[in-house]
């Protein structure tokens, strides 16, 4: 045999494994690439069947909104100048009708109406013995966030706020009210949250305290407090976990969830969320998730 014949057999014989070799690695490479693709299909098409019921349920919850949500109680008659020991007898007797009738007034008294009737009206926070029965600070704290809310200035609740938030402090600290006031606590993180930016480093640490346990009441309360007091916080994450956790008021954290982390983002976990809930708690996912504007 000569060299070319030689030759040229060891060329057929690598020929056919290099051959086979490589076609075992093309059909590799499409079947990996149709896995790929089918992998993504599916994906979308199970996001789009999720997508699809959360908006049919949306729809179907749908409720007509009150154009006009205000009633009579909004126009009522400024209150005068010799009402404060009225006002001030009202909320220290737990009267509603009367303080429903002055406290949106009072946002548009004059300061020398408003001042005297604020002298006297924050020291009503105060815990103690003279509490029992009539529950001032429950009144005095709705009155607080009506004048938060509704006053012709905001910014004249300014030189009360050190004091308010001692005071409140206090009462968040009271394991009483925590377990029988929980209007009167509530309302008080409402007020903290409403003040806005706060100075008190102390009080931005109880807050903090609060939400980063998660087995206190008042988490939820707290986070959004404490975001407001000190505005460079991020309390989206925290938010998050609470959700995770089923925290007792991870409602409110799922409603509000967008104001506090890209509204992507927000629609993004929460649809995750639902994936993995109870019927009940795909009710108020779904109900969040229709609070989120892309």
């Amino acid at each position: 045999m000569s060299d070319s014949e030689a030759s040229s057999g060891k060329v057929r014989t690598w020929q056919v494994p290099l051959s086979t070799l490589f076609m075992f690695v093309l059909m590799f490479g499409l079947v990996l690439a149709w896995w790929t693709e089918r992998s993504r299909i599916q994906r979308e098409l199970d996001d789009l069947r999720l997508e699809t019921e959360i908006q049919s349920r949306l729809i179907s919850q749908a409720t007509p909104r009150d154009n006009f949500p205000l009633g009579p109680r909004y126009f009522r008659e400024p209150v005068r100048e010799g009402t404060t020991d009225s006002f001030i007898q009202a909320i220290e007797q737990g009267n509603a009708r009367s303080i429903l009738q002055m406290d949106l007034s009072l946002s548009s008294a004059e300061d020398s109406v408003f001042k005297p009737i604020m002298e006297r009206l924050v020291p009503l926070l105060e815990l103690g013995p003279e509490a029992e029965g009539v529950a001032p600070q429950s009144c005095t704290l709705q009155v607080l966030k009506e004048q938060q809310i509704y006053s012709r200035n905001p910014a004249r609740m300014k030189p009360y706020q050190a004091d308010i938030t001692e005071k409140i402090l206090a009462i968040l600290n009271s394991l009483e009210q925590q377990q029988h006031n929980p209007r009167t606590v509530s309302d008080a993180f409402e007020v903290l949250r409403k003040f806005g930016p706060n100075s008190s480093a102390e009080a931005i640490q109880a807050m903090t305290d609060m939400m980063e346990d998660d087995q206190h009441p008042w988490a939820v309360k707290a986070a959004f407090s404490v975001q407001a007091m000190d505005p460079k916080l991020s309390i989206g994450p925290r938010l998050m976990e609470l959700i995770e956790v089923r925290h007792p008021d991870w409602q409110a954290a799922a409603m509000d969830l967008s104001e506090y982390v890209p509204a992507q983002q927000a629609k993004d976990f929460l649809k995750a969320q639902y994936a993995e809930a109870s019927p009940a708690d795909q009710q108020i996912i779904i109900q969040a998730i229709g609070k989120i504007r892309l």
